[in-house]
């Protein structure tokens, strides 16, 4: 699938400001993984991942993942405090990566 084939709202997030906020990548997190196959490409290559003093070690090691392998991840699963969400960005809240193409 290709960007092309993206909603409008995540392309004008994804080309105008670089700054999904926690809501829309949980929103991400939540559709066919058809989807995941086109966004996750994009957001890998655009985005810094931001690692926090609170992540646990086995957290920071996906996200070293994620930023090293990310064109091979087929969807990830998000997670994060609701009271961080009007703050956070993608780094903050990426706590599991999952289903790595073969």
């Amino acid at each position: 699938m290709s960007i092309n084939h993206l909603p409008n709202e995540i392309l004008v997030q994804i080309l105008d400001d670089y700054s999904l906020e926690l809501e829309d990548l949980a929103l991400l997190s939540r559709v066919s993984r058809h989807w995941h196959g086109a966004i996750l490409p994009a957001l890998y290559k655009s985005y810094t991942l931001r690692f926090h003093p609170w992540l646990e070690p086995d957290d920071e090691r996906k996200l070293e993942s994620f930023m090293k392998y990310g064109n091979y991840v087929k969807y990830v699963r998000v997670f994060g405090d609701k009271l961080d969400s009007k703050i956070s960005k993608v780094g903050l809240v990426i706590a599991s990566l999952a289903k790595f193409a073969v």
